[in-house]
Protein backbone atom coordinates (compact mmCIF):
# COMPACT_ATOMS: atom_id res chain seq x y z
CA UNK A 1 0.00 0.00 0.00
CA UNK A 2 1.40 3.37 -1.05
CA UNK A 3 2.14 5.74 1.80
CA UNK A 4 0.71 9.25 1.61
CA UNK A 5 3.39 11.92 1.39
CA UNK A 6 3.33 15.06 3.50
CA UNK A 7 2.71 17.20 0.41
CA UNK A 8 -0.35 15.16 -0.50
CA UNK A 9 -1.80 14.65 2.95
CA UNK A 10 -1.09 18.04 4.53
CA UNK A 11 -0.12 20.62 1.93
CA UNK A 12 -0.47 23.53 4.41
CA UNK A 13 2.06 21.94 6.77
CA UNK A 14 4.32 21.11 3.82
CA UNK A 15 4.54 24.84 3.08
CA UNK A 16 6.45 25.26 6.36
CA UNK A 17 9.10 22.71 5.34
CA UNK A 18 12.52 24.30 5.90
CA UNK A 19 14.12 23.86 2.49
CA UNK A 20 17.51 25.28 3.51
CA UNK A 21 18.03 22.96 6.51
CA UNK A 22 16.41 19.79 5.12
CA UNK A 23 18.74 19.23 2.18
CA UNK A 24 18.56 15.43 2.29
CA UNK A 25 14.82 15.13 1.61
CA UNK A 26 11.64 16.97 0.63
CA UNK A 27 7.95 16.88 1.73
CA UNK A 28 7.24 14.76 -1.36
CA UNK A 29 9.59 12.05 -0.08
CA UNK A 30 8.41 11.64 3.52
CA UNK A 31 5.10 10.13 4.59
CA UNK A 32 2.68 11.72 7.03
CA UNK A 33 3.46 8.92 9.53
CA UNK A 34 7.23 9.29 9.33
CA UNK A 35 9.27 9.43 12.56
CA UNK A 36 11.99 11.42 10.84
CA UNK A 37 13.09 14.57 12.66
CA UNK A 38 13.17 17.55 10.30
CA UNK A 39 13.34 21.34 10.45
CA UNK A 40 10.32 23.64 10.09
CA UNK A 41 9.98 27.34 9.35
CA UNK A 42 6.88 29.32 10.32
CA UNK A 43 5.06 31.08 7.47
CA UNK A 44 3.78 33.84 9.74
CA UNK A 45 7.19 34.56 11.26
CA UNK A 46 10.28 33.27 9.40
CA UNK A 47 12.36 33.74 12.56
CA UNK A 48 10.50 30.80 14.10
CA UNK A 49 12.55 27.67 13.29
CA UNK A 50 12.46 24.35 15.11
CA UNK A 51 13.02 20.58 14.86
CA UNK A 52 10.17 18.09 15.17
CA UNK A 53 9.15 14.64 13.96
CA UNK A 54 6.88 14.65 10.91
CA UNK A 55 4.20 12.52 12.59
CA UNK A 56 4.10 14.87 15.57
CA UNK A 57 3.94 17.94 13.34
CA UNK A 58 0.93 16.43 11.60
CA UNK A 59 -0.77 16.05 14.97
CA UNK A 60 0.18 19.61 15.97
CA UNK A 61 -0.12 21.77 12.85
CA UNK A 62 0.53 25.13 14.55
CA UNK A 63 3.87 26.85 15.05
CA UNK A 64 4.95 26.14 18.64
CA UNK A 65 6.46 29.63 18.98
CA UNK A 66 3.28 31.34 17.77
CA UNK A 67 1.26 29.27 20.22
CA UNK A 68 3.65 30.25 22.99
CA UNK A 69 3.25 33.93 22.08
CA UNK A 70 -0.54 33.60 22.21
CA UNK A 71 -0.24 32.17 25.72
CA UNK A 72 2.49 34.56 26.80
CA UNK A 73 2.44 36.86 29.79
CA UNK A 74 2.72 39.94 27.59
CA UNK A 75 -0.29 38.92 25.49
CA UNK A 76 -2.66 37.77 28.24
CA UNK A 77 -1.63 39.76 31.31
CA UNK A 78 -0.30 43.14 30.12
CA UNK A 79 -0.82 44.78 33.53
CA UNK A 80 1.38 42.16 35.21
CA UNK A 81 3.89 42.33 32.35
CA UNK A 82 4.29 46.06 33.04
CA UNK A 83 5.91 45.14 36.38
CA UNK A 84 8.49 42.88 34.71
CA UNK A 85 12.02 43.79 35.86
CA UNK A 86 13.89 43.89 32.55
CA UNK A 87 17.32 44.41 34.08
CA UNK A 88 17.27 41.56 36.63
CA UNK A 89 15.52 39.13 34.26
CA UNK A 90 18.27 39.52 31.65
CA UNK A 91 17.31 38.43 28.13
CA UNK A 92 14.04 36.88 29.30
CA UNK A 93 11.00 39.00 28.38
CA UNK A 94 7.24 38.77 29.13
CA UNK A 95 6.78 37.45 25.60
CA UNK A 96 9.05 34.48 26.36
CA UNK A 97 7.11 33.07 29.32
CA UNK A 98 3.64 31.54 29.53
CA UNK A 99 0.95 33.62 31.21
CA UNK A 100 0.56 31.00 33.90
CA UNK A 101 4.04 29.48 33.82
CA UNK A 102 5.98 28.37 36.86
CA UNK A 103 9.17 30.26 36.02
CA UNK A 104 10.44 32.50 38.81
CA UNK A 105 11.07 36.05 37.70
CA UNK A 106 11.93 39.45 39.13
CA UNK A 107 9.29 42.18 39.43
CA UNK A 108 9.32 45.92 40.09
CA UNK A 109 6.33 47.69 41.64
CA UNK A 110 4.83 50.45 39.51
CA UNK A 111 3.78 52.39 42.60
CA UNK A 112 7.26 52.33 44.12
CA UNK A 113 10.29 51.45 41.98
CA UNK A 114 12.27 50.53 45.11
CA UNK A 115 9.93 47.58 45.68
CA UNK A 116 11.68 44.68 43.90
CA UNK A 117 10.88 41.02 44.57
CA UNK A 118 11.04 37.56 43.02
CA UNK A 119 8.16 35.12 42.58
CA UNK A 120 6.77 32.73 39.95
CA UNK A 121 4.66 33.99 37.06
CA UNK A 122 1.68 31.83 38.08
CA UNK A 123 1.66 33.47 41.52
CA UNK A 124 1.09 36.79 39.78
CA UNK A 125 -1.53 35.58 37.30
CA UNK A 126 -3.22 32.58 38.98
CA UNK A 127 -6.12 32.51 41.39
CA UNK A 128 -4.23 34.38 44.09
CA UNK A 129 -2.91 37.06 41.70
CA UNK A 130 -0.39 38.28 44.24
CA UNK A 131 0.74 41.86 43.95
CA UNK A 132 3.59 43.79 45.49
CA UNK A 133 4.43 42.14 48.85
CA UNK A 134 5.74 45.43 50.22
CA UNK A 135 2.56 47.36 49.42
CA UNK A 136 0.54 44.45 50.89
CA UNK A 137 2.57 44.55 54.10
CA UNK A 138 4.01 41.06 53.66
CA UNK A 139 7.59 42.29 53.33
CA UNK A 140 9.17 45.15 55.19
CA UNK A 141 11.25 48.12 54.06
CA UNK A 142 11.59 51.80 54.93
CA UNK A 143 8.24 52.62 53.32
CA UNK A 144 5.95 50.33 55.34
CA UNK A 145 7.56 49.61 58.71
CA UNK A 146 6.09 50.61 62.06
CA UNK A 147 9.07 52.87 62.67
CA UNK A 148 8.51 54.86 59.48
CA UNK A 149 4.69 55.00 59.39
CA UNK A 150 3.68 54.91 63.06
CA UNK A 151 6.37 56.57 65.19
CA UNK A 152 3.64 57.30 67.77
CA UNK A 153 3.57 53.58 68.67
CA UNK A 154 7.30 53.34 69.37
CA UNK A 155 6.80 54.50 72.95
CA UNK A 156 4.67 51.38 73.59
CA UNK A 157 7.05 48.92 71.90
CA UNK A 158 8.14 46.55 74.68
CA UNK A 159 11.81 47.22 75.43
CA UNK A 160 12.79 43.63 76.35
CA UNK A 161 10.17 40.99 75.44
CA UNK A 162 10.54 41.39 71.66
CA UNK A 163 14.21 40.35 71.98
CA UNK A 164 15.95 40.99 68.64
CA UNK A 165 12.83 42.14 66.76
CA UNK A 166 12.88 45.89 66.11
CA UNK A 167 10.07 48.25 64.92
CA UNK A 168 11.84 48.73 61.59
CA UNK A 169 11.61 44.95 60.97
CA UNK A 170 7.80 44.71 61.24
CA UNK A 171 5.28 46.03 58.72
CA UNK A 172 2.21 47.97 59.78
CA UNK A 173 0.00 45.30 58.21
CA UNK A 174 1.80 42.35 59.79
CA UNK A 175 -0.24 39.83 61.79
CA UNK A 176 2.88 38.62 63.59
CA UNK A 177 2.36 39.02 67.33
CA UNK A 178 4.74 41.33 69.19
CA UNK A 179 4.84 42.63 72.75
CA UNK A 180 3.61 46.06 73.87
CA UNK A 181 3.82 48.00 77.12
CA UNK A 182 1.22 50.61 78.05
CA UNK A 183 2.62 54.16 78.17
CA UNK A 184 0.24 54.98 81.06
CA UNK A 185 0.89 51.91 83.19
CA UNK A 186 4.07 49.88 82.72
CA UNK A 187 2.45 46.88 84.42
CA UNK A 188 0.09 46.57 81.45
CA UNK A 189 1.89 44.25 79.01
CA UNK A 190 0.22 42.36 76.17
CA UNK A 191 0.95 40.59 72.91
CA UNK A 192 -0.91 41.31 69.66
CA UNK A 193 -0.31 41.71 65.93
CA UNK A 194 1.01 44.98 64.56
CA UNK A 195 -2.04 45.16 62.31
CA UNK A 196 -4.34 45.31 65.35
CA UNK A 197 -2.51 48.38 66.55
CA UNK A 198 -2.00 50.20 63.25
CA UNK A 199 -5.20 49.45 61.29
CA UNK A 200 -7.72 48.62 64.00
CA UNK A 201 -6.26 51.32 66.26
CA UNK A 202 -6.25 48.99 69.25
CA UNK A 203 -5.04 50.58 72.46
CA UNK A 204 -4.17 49.09 75.82
CA UNK A 205 -6.64 46.21 76.43
CA UNK A 206 -6.22 46.55 80.20
CA UNK A 207 -7.16 50.22 80.20
CA UNK A 208 -10.15 49.43 77.96
CA UNK A 209 -11.16 46.53 80.29
CA UNK A 210 -10.84 43.86 77.63
CA UNK A 211 -8.15 42.04 79.60
CA UNK A 212 -8.10 41.18 83.28
CA UNK A 213 -6.13 43.16 85.84
CA UNK A 214 -6.70 44.27 89.42
CA UNK A 215 -8.21 47.46 88.00
CA UNK A 216 -11.16 45.60 86.42
CA UNK A 217 -11.33 42.15 88.06
CA UNK A 218 -14.94 41.05 88.76
CA UNK A 219 -14.14 39.67 92.23
CA UNK A 220 -12.66 43.02 93.26
CA UNK A 221 -14.95 45.47 91.47
CA UNK A 222 -18.29 43.72 92.17
CA UNK A 223 -18.01 41.19 95.05
CA UNK A 224 -21.84 40.98 95.43
CA UNK A 225 -22.19 39.79 91.84
CA UNK A 226 -19.17 37.50 92.22
CA UNK A 227 -21.02 35.75 95.07
CA UNK A 228 -23.55 34.39 92.51
CA UNK A 229 -20.82 32.91 90.32
CA UNK A 230 -21.61 29.21 89.81
CA UNK A 231 -19.09 27.21 91.85
CA UNK A 232 -18.75 24.15 89.56
CA UNK A 233 -20.10 24.68 86.02
CA UNK A 234 -17.60 27.25 84.74
CA UNK A 235 -14.61 25.44 83.32
CA UNK A 236 -11.53 26.91 81.66
CA UNK A 237 -11.44 25.95 77.99
CA UNK A 238 -8.86 28.46 76.77
CA UNK A 239 -6.21 30.63 78.37
CA UNK A 240 -3.94 33.24 76.89
CA UNK A 241 -0.69 33.47 78.82
CA UNK A 242 0.13 36.85 77.32
CA UNK A 243 -2.54 38.61 79.34
CA UNK A 244 -4.09 36.02 81.63
CA UNK A 245 -7.59 36.14 80.14
CA UNK A 246 -9.75 33.03 80.56
CA UNK A 247 -12.76 31.99 78.50
CA UNK A 248 -15.45 29.74 79.90
CA UNK A 249 -18.12 27.34 78.70
CA UNK A 250 -20.36 24.57 79.97
CA UNK A 251 -17.80 21.73 79.81
CA UNK A 252 -17.52 21.77 76.02
CA UNK A 253 -17.08 18.28 74.66
CA UNK A 254 -13.42 17.69 73.92
CA UNK A 255 -11.16 14.66 73.78
CA UNK A 256 -10.97 12.89 77.18
CA UNK A 257 -7.25 13.53 77.59
CA UNK A 258 -7.75 17.27 76.93
CA UNK A 259 -10.87 17.48 79.09
CA UNK A 260 -8.91 16.15 82.05
CA UNK A 261 -6.38 18.96 81.64
CA UNK A 262 -9.09 21.61 81.34
CA UNK A 263 -11.00 20.34 84.36
CA UNK A 264 -8.03 20.74 86.66
CA UNK A 265 -9.03 24.32 87.26
CA UNK A 266 -12.41 26.04 87.27
CA UNK A 267 -12.99 29.54 85.99
CA UNK A 268 -13.56 31.97 88.83
CA UNK A 269 -14.72 35.59 89.20
CA UNK A 270 -11.11 36.63 89.65
CA UNK A 271 -10.30 35.42 86.12
CA UNK A 272 -12.69 37.70 84.20
CA UNK A 273 -13.18 41.47 83.79
CA UNK A 274 -16.24 43.08 85.34
CA UNK A 275 -17.41 44.17 81.87
CA UNK A 276 -16.48 40.94 80.05
CA UNK A 277 -18.52 39.54 77.15
CA UNK A 278 -18.10 35.89 78.19
CA UNK A 279 -21.30 33.91 78.81
CA UNK A 280 -20.93 32.04 82.10
CA UNK A 281 -23.02 30.13 84.63
CA UNK A 282 -24.65 31.77 87.64
CA UNK A 283 -26.43 30.39 90.71
CA UNK A 284 -29.17 32.33 92.45
CA UNK A 285 -28.34 33.06 96.10
CA UNK A 286 -32.02 33.06 97.08
CA UNK A 287 -33.46 29.87 95.51
CA UNK A 288 -30.56 28.10 93.81
CA UNK A 289 -31.76 28.78 90.22
CA UNK A 290 -29.05 28.17 87.62
CA UNK A 291 -28.73 29.98 84.30
CA UNK A 292 -26.24 31.34 81.79
CA UNK A 293 -25.78 35.04 81.11
CA UNK A 294 -23.19 37.46 79.82
CA UNK A 295 -21.03 39.04 82.53
CA UNK A 296 -21.56 42.55 81.18
CA UNK A 297 -25.36 42.12 81.13
CA UNK A 298 -25.26 41.43 84.85
CA UNK A 299 -22.62 43.94 85.91
CA UNK A 300 -23.55 46.83 83.62
CA UNK A 301 -27.27 46.25 82.91
CA UNK A 302 -28.09 44.99 86.41
CA UNK A 303 -29.87 41.80 85.30
CA UNK A 304 -30.72 39.42 88.16
CA UNK A 305 -32.11 35.89 88.34
CA UNK A 306 -34.45 35.39 85.32
CA UNK A 307 -36.58 32.84 87.22
CA UNK A 308 -37.09 34.97 90.33
CA UNK A 309 -37.95 37.97 88.13
CA UNK A 310 -40.42 35.94 86.02
CA UNK A 311 -38.52 36.59 82.76
CA UNK A 312 -37.97 32.86 82.19
CA UNK A 313 -40.87 30.42 82.63
CA UNK A 314 -40.96 26.78 81.51
CA UNK A 315 -44.36 25.10 81.31
CA UNK A 316 -45.34 21.50 80.58
CA UNK A 317 -46.76 22.48 77.15
CA UNK A 318 -43.67 24.33 75.86
CA UNK A 319 -40.89 22.19 77.32
CA UNK A 320 -38.48 20.06 75.30
CA UNK A 321 -40.01 16.88 76.72
CA UNK A 322 -43.50 17.91 75.57
CA UNK A 323 -42.66 19.21 72.08
CA UNK A 324 -39.84 16.83 71.10
CA UNK A 325 -40.07 13.62 73.16
CA UNK A 326 -37.68 11.78 70.79
CA UNK A 327 -34.98 14.39 71.39
CA UNK A 328 -35.73 14.36 75.12
CA UNK A 329 -34.99 10.61 75.22
CA UNK A 330 -31.37 11.47 74.40
CA UNK A 331 -31.13 13.75 77.45
CA UNK A 332 -28.31 12.43 79.64
CA UNK A 333 -29.95 11.19 82.86
CA UNK A 334 -26.88 11.67 85.08
CA UNK A 335 -24.69 14.47 83.78
CA UNK A 336 -27.51 17.05 83.58
CA UNK A 337 -28.85 16.54 87.12
CA UNK A 338 -30.85 18.19 88.60
CA UNK A 339 -32.02 19.72 85.28
CA UNK A 340 -34.55 17.69 83.24
CA UNK A 341 -35.96 18.07 79.68
CA UNK A 342 -39.31 19.19 81.14
CA UNK A 343 -37.58 22.27 82.57
CA UNK A 344 -36.08 23.62 79.35
CA UNK A 345 -37.52 24.80 76.06
CA UNK A 346 -36.56 23.54 72.57
CA UNK A 347 -35.06 26.91 71.59
CA UNK A 348 -32.96 27.30 74.72
CA UNK A 349 -29.29 28.09 74.09
CA UNK A 350 -28.28 25.97 77.06
CA UNK A 351 -25.70 23.27 76.20
CA UNK A 352 -26.55 20.12 78.21
CA UNK A 353 -25.18 16.61 77.84
CA UNK A 354 -26.74 14.06 75.46
CA UNK A 355 -26.54 10.28 75.11
CA UNK A 356 -27.20 8.72 71.69
CA UNK A 357 -30.15 6.34 71.52
CA UNK A 358 -28.14 4.08 69.16
CA UNK A 359 -25.06 3.73 71.38
CA UNK A 360 -24.70 4.54 75.06
CA UNK A 361 -21.00 5.35 74.65
CA UNK A 362 -21.86 8.25 72.32
CA UNK A 363 -22.00 11.11 74.82
CA UNK A 364 -21.62 14.74 73.79
CA UNK A 365 -22.55 18.29 74.67
CA UNK A 366 -24.46 20.63 72.38
CA UNK A 367 -27.01 23.42 72.46
CA UNK A 368 -30.60 22.21 72.71
CA UNK A 369 -31.61 24.20 69.65
CA UNK A 370 -28.86 22.54 67.58
CA UNK A 371 -30.01 19.03 68.49
CA UNK A 372 -33.64 19.96 67.77
CA UNK A 373 -32.63 21.33 64.35
CA UNK A 374 -30.71 18.13 63.59
CA UNK A 375 -33.79 16.07 64.55
CA UNK A 376 -35.95 18.14 62.18
CA UNK A 377 -33.42 17.40 59.41
CA UNK A 378 -33.79 13.66 59.94
CA UNK A 379 -30.84 12.74 62.16
CA UNK A 380 -30.22 12.37 65.87
CA UNK A 381 -27.63 15.12 66.11
CA UNK A 382 -25.04 12.63 67.37
CA UNK A 383 -21.60 13.81 66.14
CA UNK A 384 -20.15 10.31 66.58
CA UNK A 385 -22.73 8.69 64.29
CA UNK A 386 -22.00 11.47 61.78
CA UNK A 387 -18.23 10.74 62.02
CA UNK A 388 -17.52 14.29 63.20
CA UNK A 389 -16.11 13.01 66.51
CA UNK A 390 -14.12 9.95 67.43
CA UNK A 391 -15.06 7.09 69.73
CA UNK A 392 -13.98 3.48 70.12
CA UNK A 393 -16.41 2.10 67.52
CA UNK A 394 -15.92 4.62 64.69
CA UNK A 395 -12.18 5.34 64.85
CA UNK A 396 -9.82 4.33 62.06
CA UNK A 397 -8.06 1.60 64.05
CA UNK A 398 -11.36 -0.05 64.96
CA UNK A 399 -12.80 -0.04 61.42
CA UNK A 400 -9.62 -0.98 59.50
CA UNK A 401 -7.28 -2.80 61.93
CA UNK A 402 -5.34 -4.76 59.28
CA UNK A 403 -4.69 -1.81 56.98
CA UNK A 404 -3.76 0.46 59.89
CA UNK A 405 -1.27 -2.09 61.20
CA UNK A 406 0.41 -2.23 57.77
CA UNK A 407 0.27 1.40 56.65
CA UNK A 408 -0.05 3.81 59.60
CA UNK A 409 3.29 5.68 59.78
CA UNK A 410 3.99 5.69 63.51
CA UNK A 411 7.17 7.77 63.49
CA UNK A 412 5.92 10.52 61.17
CA UNK A 413 2.51 10.76 62.83
CA UNK A 414 4.21 11.29 66.17
CA UNK A 415 1.90 10.95 69.15
CA UNK A 416 -1.21 10.79 66.97
CA UNK A 417 -2.78 7.33 67.07
CA UNK A 418 -5.16 5.78 64.52
CA UNK A 419 -7.64 5.29 67.34
CA UNK A 420 -7.82 9.08 67.81
CA UNK A 421 -9.13 9.89 64.31
CA UNK A 422 -12.39 9.01 62.57
CA UNK A 423 -12.36 6.74 59.53
CA UNK A 424 -14.10 9.43 57.49
CA UNK A 425 -11.86 12.30 58.63
CA UNK A 426 -10.45 14.79 56.11
CA UNK A 427 -7.31 15.18 58.24
CA UNK A 428 -4.08 14.50 56.31
CA UNK A 429 -1.72 12.02 58.01
CA UNK A 430 1.38 10.06 56.99
CA UNK A 431 1.26 6.59 55.44
CA UNK A 432 3.82 3.93 54.55
CA UNK A 433 3.28 1.44 51.73
CA UNK A 434 3.45 -2.25 52.77
CA UNK A 435 5.24 -3.01 49.48
CA UNK A 436 8.17 -0.61 50.01
CA UNK A 437 9.46 1.24 53.07
CA UNK A 438 10.63 4.08 50.78
CA UNK A 439 7.03 4.85 49.83
CA UNK A 440 6.00 7.47 52.40
CA UNK A 441 3.38 10.13 51.73
CA UNK A 442 0.73 12.31 53.34
CA UNK A 443 -2.95 12.00 52.34
CA UNK A 444 -6.38 12.67 53.91
CA UNK A 445 -7.71 9.69 55.85
CA UNK A 446 -10.98 9.61 53.89
CA UNK A 447 -9.04 9.36 50.61
CA UNK A 448 -7.06 6.33 51.80
CA UNK A 449 -10.10 4.54 53.26
CA UNK A 450 -11.85 5.05 49.91
CA UNK A 451 -8.89 3.32 48.21
CA UNK A 452 -9.09 0.49 50.74
CA UNK A 453 -12.75 -0.01 49.86
CA UNK A 454 -11.77 -0.16 46.17
CA UNK A 455 -9.20 -2.87 46.90
CA UNK A 456 -5.89 -0.96 46.67
CA UNK A 457 -3.50 0.64 49.15
CA UNK A 458 -3.87 4.16 47.79
CA UNK A 459 -0.04 4.45 47.64
CA UNK A 460 0.85 7.58 45.67
CA UNK A 461 4.09 5.96 44.47
CA UNK A 462 2.57 2.66 43.34
CA UNK A 463 -0.14 4.62 41.51
CA UNK A 464 2.52 6.75 39.78
CA UNK A 465 1.52 10.05 41.41
CA UNK A 466 4.86 10.47 43.21
CA UNK A 467 8.43 9.25 42.77
CA UNK A 468 10.41 7.68 45.61
CA UNK A 469 13.96 9.03 46.20
CA UNK A 470 15.69 5.94 44.82
CA UNK A 471 13.30 5.37 41.91
CA UNK A 472 13.65 8.62 39.97
CA UNK A 473 15.24 8.97 36.54
CA UNK A 474 18.26 10.72 38.08
CA UNK A 475 18.78 8.03 40.71
CA UNK A 476 18.45 5.00 38.44
CA UNK A 477 20.11 6.39 35.29
CA UNK A 478 22.62 9.10 36.31
CA UNK A 479 24.54 8.84 33.01
CA UNK A 480 21.38 9.39 30.99
CA UNK A 481 20.61 12.64 32.80
CA UNK A 482 23.24 14.49 30.74
CA UNK A 483 20.81 14.15 27.79
CA UNK A 484 18.02 15.77 29.82
CA UNK A 485 17.37 19.26 28.39
CA UNK A 486 16.94 21.16 31.64
CA UNK A 487 16.02 24.63 30.24
CA UNK A 488 13.29 23.26 27.99
CA UNK A 489 11.91 20.91 30.64
CA UNK A 490 11.57 23.50 33.42
CA UNK A 491 10.12 23.15 36.01
CA UNK A 492 10.45 19.35 35.57
CA UNK A 493 13.54 17.85 37.19
CA UNK A 494 15.03 14.38 36.54
CA UNK A 495 14.98 13.74 40.30
CA UNK A 496 11.21 14.23 40.36
CA UNK A 497 10.06 11.94 37.53
CA UNK A 498 9.96 8.17 37.17
CA UNK A 499 11.95 6.24 34.57
CA UNK A 500 8.83 4.24 33.71
CA UNK A 501 6.48 7.01 32.63
CA UNK A 502 5.19 7.85 29.17
CA UNK A 503 5.58 11.56 29.82
CA UNK A 504 7.08 13.47 26.89
CA UNK A 505 10.44 15.02 27.80
CA UNK A 506 12.88 17.20 25.86
CA UNK A 507 16.32 15.67 25.21
CA UNK A 508 19.60 17.10 23.87
CA UNK A 509 22.46 14.93 22.59
CA UNK A 510 26.18 15.96 22.62
CA UNK A 511 25.81 17.04 18.99
CA UNK A 512 23.12 19.54 20.11
CA UNK A 513 20.30 17.63 18.42
CA UNK A 514 17.07 18.38 20.27
CA UNK A 515 14.01 16.12 20.28
CA UNK A 516 10.96 15.23 22.35
CA UNK A 517 10.38 11.65 23.44
CA UNK A 518 8.68 9.59 26.17
CA UNK A 519 10.84 8.72 29.19
CA UNK A 520 10.22 4.97 29.10
CA UNK A 521 11.12 4.74 25.38
CA UNK A 522 14.44 6.58 25.85
CA UNK A 523 15.31 4.55 28.96
CA UNK A 524 14.61 1.28 27.17
CA UNK A 525 16.89 2.18 24.23
CA UNK A 526 19.54 3.38 26.66
CA UNK A 527 19.46 0.08 28.57
CA UNK A 528 19.68 -1.86 25.29
CA UNK A 529 22.80 0.12 24.35
CA UNK A 530 21.14 1.71 21.32
CA UNK A 531 21.50 5.26 20.07
CA UNK A 532 18.74 7.32 21.64
CA UNK A 533 19.00 10.43 19.43
CA UNK A 534 16.72 9.94 16.38
CA UNK A 535 18.81 12.28 14.21
CA UNK A 536 22.07 10.53 15.08
CA UNK A 537 20.42 7.21 14.15
CA UNK A 538 19.51 8.48 10.68
CA UNK A 539 23.10 9.66 10.11
CA UNK A 540 24.66 6.25 10.84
Amino acid sequence: MKKISLSEGHPQIAKEWHTERNLDCSPDEVSISSNKVVWWKCQSNPAHEWEQRVIKRVGWPECRFCVAEKRSLAKNFPAVANEWHHELNGDLTPADVAGKGRERAWWQCQSNINHVWQTSVCNRTGGRQSGCPYCAGKKVDDSNSIMSLRPDLLKEWHPTKNKTIKPDQVTCGSQKKVWWQCSKNEKHEWETGARDRTQKEGGCPFCSRKYVSDDNRLSIKNPELAAEWHPTKNRIVYTDSSHGTFFSSLNKSVAPKDREKLNRRRLGPSDVPVSGNEIVWWKCMAKGHEWRARISSRSLDGQGCPYCSGRRIITDETSLAAKFPTVARQWHPVRNKPLSPSEVGPNTRLSPWWRCHRSAIHVWQAEISHVVTAFKNGNSGCPFCANRRVCKDNNLAAKYPTQVEQMWHRSRNGQLEASEVAAGSTKAVWWQCPKSVDHEWSSPICQITKSWKEGNTGCSFCLGRKVAPGESLAAKHPNLVKYFDRPRNLPIKPSKISDRGYRLIWWRCPKLHIWEEGVSYVVRRWQEGKIICPQCRTQE
